[in-house]
């Protein structure tokens, strides 16, 4: 029997959406490096014609069929039958081989308008079943702490002045033996990799096997039926024998169905509030039009022939979960260099840095808080009785969006929007309202509530930042959305009245 190494990679799907006419609004004007270890060195990549096959390339006459047509297949049915060269996707490396049976056996890919990464595992046919899984994906090598690559899959609201280290998720698949098996990480635009190699920089996929006793979602239990991925920031799940995470954000929505369907059958909609169910719904609706809301950050798209839409949406939500990560079977680092800097060893077909965008710096916001209070009869003060605040933030400056030069090679940037996401304590005065996962939002280029309470800087998310990715070559449009921290700059005025 072959040796496991429990090594997987995940990379969140994010997708895009079809063309519509939308108004463009463009925008004014770390971790220590991580210790590295090399005690494994990554199998050489064989082609692989995925596209065009009924079996794997294998030594004898037991050849597994492709993930896709197989009943033991753990991909989620919104993703299974989304691989194809026209809706973007190209390869990056593969284990599989006519000749020889390698220790671990996986393909993946890259798709060049989406800015993901997916990679099919193929489980051995001994390993012992087990609730579910924990998959990492970690930066290692000296040059790692310095490079944004994990920022996107690890943090909901990204944080240009944090460099994420690992992202570390509870997959919703059970673990089987010889299954197939996809994960997806996004990843941003990192033009360092370019300079960088093997020995400096590379990645790191770890997987376990975890049995969850405990798992609540908005103070549901969320055990009995389809558990979504559900990431942890800042918790390297794969490394703690017993973790208890208390967590407000981090659920991962894959596809359409477990919006449209998920209300009923005891399906992950079971556990949605009305509230969630309503904004994702919107989210879904508007995202495939080509419109970013309701979500903090997400990908959506169609395939070129129309037949499906593809959609990942991240959900801010309040989750509690308790479990036990078990590695009797045999946990072990699986490692492999980048596509960009290109490695002897490797016959990558796509081998150019992976990545749509990332932003130059955290984005500097105008927080503006005028006081409406009467004068004093006596004059030199404020009667504080019936006084009001308005609060507004706006003009989003010293930043910019640095897109990937291949993207620009073979797609355009369109309908680039900028919006502040500011959480409702008040009378909206500016900008629209949405629900995100259970809460209501102010968003707009302008954003603002009146009150009577003094507001400070805390129900500030972040500026949300969208546009589609529209391929020369006719293939469906991709919405990117993401929400970026911000600094906050702070003026305060009162306004005296009779």
């Amino acid at each position: 029997m072959k040796k496991i190494y429990y090594m997987l990679i995940g990379f969140l799907l994010l997708g895009g959406a079809s063309a519509c006419q939308e108004e463009e609004v463009m925008a004014p004007g770390s971790a220590a490096p991580l210790a590295t270890s090399r005690t494994l060195y990554a199998i050489p990549s064989y082609s692989l014609d995925w596209e065009n096959i009924d079996y794997m390339p294998w030594p004898n006459n037991d050849a597994p069929r492709v993930p896709w047509e197989v009943t033991t297949s753990y991909i989620p049915f919104d993703i299974r039958f989304d691989y194809k060269k026209e809706d973007g996707w190209e390869l990056l490396y593969s284990t599989f081989s006519s000749n020889r049976i390698e220790n671990d056996l996986y393909f993946i890919l890259y798709n060049k308008y989406r800015g993901v990464m997916r990679l099919y595992y193929l489980s051995d046919p001994g390993l012992q079943e087990s609730s579910y899984m924990v998959s990492t994906l970690r930066k290692e090598g000296p040059a790692a702490g310095n490079s944004p690559l994990l920022n996107f899959s690890d943090q909901e609201v990204v944080d240009f002045n944090v460099k994420s280290p690992f992202a570390s998720r509870t997959e919703e698949a059970q673990f089987s033996g010889r299954a197939w098996y996809a994960f997806e990480y996004e990843v941003p635009y990192d033009p360092s990799i370019a300079s960088g190699n093997y020995s400096n920089f590379s990645m790191n996929w770890r997987i376990n096997s975890v049995n969850i006793s405990k798992l609540e979602i908005n103070g549901r239990g969320a055990l009995e039926g389809k558990v979504p991925s559900v990431s942890s920031p800042g918790i390297n799940l794969s490394l703690s024998s017993n973790f208890t995470n208390k967590s407000n954000s981090g659920v991962q929505i894959t596809g359409p169905t477990v919006v449209e369907n998920g209300g009923s059958g005891g399906g992950s909609g079971s556990w949605f509030t009305d509230a969630i169910k309503a904004g994702l719904s919107k989210a879904l609706t508007n995202g495939v039009s080509g419109i970013a809301t309701n979500i903090l950050s997400g990908i959506f798209t169609k395939k070129k022939d129309n037949t499906a839409n593809i959609a990942t949406m991240k959900l801010k939500a309040t989750m509690t979960y308790t479990g036990t990560v078990q590695s009797s079977s045999g946990l072990d680092n699986f490692a492999l260099p980048l596509p960009g800097y290109g490695d002897s060893r490797y016959q990558n077909t796509y081998n150019k840095i992976p990545g749509i965008f990332y932003i130059s710096g955290r984005p500097t916001v105008q927080q503006k808080i005028l006081h409406y209070a009467k004068k004093t009869e006596w004059g030199g003060g404020y009667d504080l009785n019936g006084s009001y605040y308005t609060n507004t933030y706006s003009n989003p400056s010293n930043f910019q969006l640095i897109y990937n030069p291949e993207i620009l090679k073979i797609a355009s940037i369109q309908n680039v929007r900028y919006e502040m996401i500011l959480l409702n304590s008040g009378e909206i005065t500016s900008g629209q309202i949405e629900t995100i996962g259970d809460k209501m939002y102010a968003v707009g280029l302008i954003a603002g509530y009146k009150s009577d309470q003094e507001p400070s800087t805390e129900g500030f998310v972040g500026l949300r930042v969208s546009f589609k990715v529209v391929p020369n070559d006719g293939s469906p449009a991709v919405l990117l959305v993401k929400t970026f921290k911000c600094n906050i700059n702070t003026t305060t005025e009162i306004i005296p009245y009779q």
